[in-house]
């Protein structure tokens, strides 16, 4: 087995001005929210502000700009700081039907995720490139900027704003056992010990951003107590083989091999 490297991190914490929408890509006219943002709408969130610095497209060949972002990315990983409450309002939408000549209209529920009262920024979210991934977005600085150019979390009313930035090495630990607050693929561990919320979500290192009609899904757990709404620390043991821990700023998260 090839001696893991270190990796660059990102650390951003950033801060939701009331909450977001991320709705689930599923083919229903009422349309609910995940609970938590999945790691595609972080990686989504990062490329708004990369593609703002280099003066990119919302597309790249009818392909997300996200996308190059998803391509030169080791991992993303989440922790959530602030209470998350999930809600549903009734808005009214209109349509025109052709045959008929005739214009209808119908109420759908449209859920969203308001936060609650919190001392820390609603998410902390760490984001791990190699040697490559570096030089694919343009280097270190480019990459910081585009973290510090964030202003949207999902839906383009889930305003953010980026509180603080940390940046650094990310080092491979040794062993198989860790604590953590942070997300992680609930098939890369063979044992959790804790209170944690899981979701089923896009696998983007198996698919591409925004396209998701058959993307594969997979099982992202959040060391979160949904009952008392708060941050948990988890125990767990990756599977041999499957992931590897590393050292961010401090922090332990699980990454992918």
């Amino acid at each position: 087995m090839t001696k893991p490297q270190p990796l660059f991190f990102i650390k951003i914490h950033v801060d939701l001005h009331w909450g977001f929408a991320s709705r689930r890509t599923v083919l229903s006219k009422s349309k609910d929210s995940f609970l938590i943002p999945p790691p595609t709408t972080f990686i989504g969130a990062l490329a708004y502000g990369h593609a703002k610095l280099f003066n990119g497209p919302e597309e790249l060949d009818s392909v997300s700009y996200a996308e190059k972002v998803r391509e030169n990315l080791v991992s993303v990983n989440v922790k959530v700081n602030t209470p998350l409450q999930e809600y549903s309002d009734l808005s009214r939408i209109w349509w025109y039907r052709g045959r008929e000549r005739a214009v209808k209209f119908d109420a759908v529920a449209l859920g969203k995720v308001v936060k609650g009262i919190s001392e820390l920024p609603s998410f902390t979210v760490t984001y791990l490139f190699n040697d490559d991934g570096i030089r694919g977005l343009g280097g270190e600085k480019a990459i910081i900027t585009s973290a510090l150019s964030m202003i949207r979390v999902s839906s383009k009313e889930s305003i953010a704003s980026v509180k603080k930035l940390e940046y650094g090495p990310a080092w491979p630990l040794e062993g198989e056992k860790a604590i953590t607050s942070y997300s992680f693929w609930y098939d890369l561990v063979d044992e959790i010990k804790g209170d944690y919320y899981a979701q089923r979500v896009v696998d983007y290192k198996r698919a591409s951003i925004g396209d998701y009609f058959k993307a594969p899904e997979r099982m992202h757990v959040y060391p979160y107590d949904i009952k008392r709404r708060c941050t948990t620390n988890v125990e767990i043991k990756v599977r041999d083989g499957r992931a590897l821990i590393y050292d961010v700023g401090g922090e332990k998260v699980v990454i992918e091999l």
